[in-house]
């Protein structure tokens, strides 16, 4: 839009990879993957994808009427008691 203000290229400014699936891949410490199926901002099927990528001992949660940022607001009864019983599981 303002090409005055683009004064450094792109490239001295890289962003991040972030490739949850092959990390989880690497590593076998319990795992539990939340995620919201309404979520626009990650899609569902990531979290599924990691999860298959994951070795151990390993839960997935989807949860039906969360998206990305309200898991506590659309379903806290659910959120809260997949954390628990995901914590109460590693005692």
């Amino acid at each position: 839009m303002f090409a005055a203000l683009k004064v450094y290229p792109g490239w001295l400014f890289p962003r991040p990879t972030l490739d949850n699936a092959r990390a989880v891949k690497k590593i076998q410490p319990p795992l539990l993957v939340i995620h919201g199926v309404q979520d626009e901002v990650i899609p569902v099927h990531h979290s599924r994808l990691i999860f298959d990528g994951a070795r151990g001992r390993k839960q997935l949660v989807q949860l039906p009427n969360s998206g990305h940022t309200n898991l506590v607001e659309a379903d806290g009864p659910a959120f809260v008691g997949a954390l628990r019983n995901f914590l109460t599981a590693l005692a």
